[in-house]
């Protein structure tokens, strides 16, 4: 098991899937994908993961490129 399905996260596991191994990745959050807005006790939305990278980081493109991803998937205007 990979717990935590941030960024590194899922670098992990798709590197233990590559070397052979069957992968469960555990979050605390009930949707880690960010599909479902996270909100604050009063309500607010909250971004509980990290809001320090663009998409100008080519291990991240490379994840998701490899994941079959499509970047209007994953990266937000804020992000582009």
């Amino acid at each position: 098991a990979v717990v935590g399905a941030g960024w590194g996260g899922w670098a992990a596991a798709q590197t233990l899937v590559e070397n052979g191994c069957r992968v469960t990745l555990l979050d605390s959050l009930p949707d880690p994908t960010g599909e479902t807005p996270y909100l604050t006790p009063t309500g607010k939305p909250f971004e509980a993961g990290t809001r320090g990278f663009w998409k100008d980081y080519p291990n991240i493109e490379a994840l998701t490129r490899s994941l079959g991803l499509r970047e209007e998937d994953v990266f937000t205007p804020f992000t582009n």
